[in-house]
């Protein structure tokens, strides 16, 4: 069983409505979003070594853990056979799975979504900006996430125990009233929006990044009132 190449772990890390998942961090990323936390593990040439998996499964046999929360770099630039022997061996361990993605490969996600059981989508800002937001090297990459978005939310409507959700990070050069508007007309009502304020962070991916302030926290409730005009189950979620 030939599984990705590990660059981190954590043990506890939030994954869906009140659990908290063993998190694995897999390698290299097709977005360059400037306030990237996982910096040391998006470029081509991956700048930390390999970890083991022994660990990780050590852990999972010794605790109660429910769910194995896949993120990275972005999951979807590992080679499918390797995701779903990642997938078989958390099975194994008595783990259901999940993941982190930024939508950009809808035909990868295709080939996966029917072995995970919980997504969180980032949707990052409009059409306009989009490929500015994100340094993206995929062509239209708004539309790849709305295709991705539109694939899980028929997903969750097939299969009730899939837990699906969409994060955007509030990010004041991207993230702002308009973008809000353009997000909320793609979500659904009833599918559950976590907007996450932007703060600094250490090893951030650009350098322009720690020159942006934050938004203040009556300009994010701003953003959630507007974002509740679209969607029923909005809420801010500091991490």
């Amino acid at each position: 069983m030939n599984l990705p190449p590990l660059y981190g772990w954590n043990k506890t890390s939030e994954a869906g409505e009140d659990v908290f998942a063993t998190s694995v961090f897999l390698g290299v990323c097709n977005y360059r979003c400037p306030y990237c936390m996982n910096s040391k593990i998006v470029p081509k040439k991956i700048k930390i070594p390999e970890k083991s998996w022994e660990p990780v499964w050590e852990h999972l046999a010794e605790h109660d853990v429910k769910i194995v929360h896949i993120s990275g770099g972005e999951p979807t630039m590992t080679p499918v056979p390797e995701l779903l022997a990642l997938f078989s061996k958390i099975n194994q361990s008595g783990c259901r799975v999940g993941m982190s993605t930024n939508g950009s490969q809808p035909d990868i996600l295709r080939q996966i979504t029917h072995r995970m059981d919980y997504v969180a989508l980032d949707i990052k800002t409009d059409e306009e900006r989009y490929t500015q937001a994100a340094q993206a090297w995929v062509e239209d990459p708004f539309l790849n996430v709305c295709i991705s978005y539109e694939y899980f939310y028929g997903e969750s409507k097939k299969r009730p125990e899939f837990e699906f959700e969409v994060r955007t990070t509030l990010f004041p050069a991207y993230v702002d009233e308009k973008a809000i508007r353009r997000i909320g007309e793609v979500v659904d009502r009833d599918v559950k929006w976590i907007l996450q304020p932007f703060r600094h962070a250490k090893n951030m991916l650009s350098l322009t990044a720690y020159k942006v302030d934050p938004y203040t926290i009556s300009e994010d409730e701003k953003l959630l009132e507007i974002a509740k005009e679209y969607c029923d189950n909005v809420e801010i979620k500091y991490v």
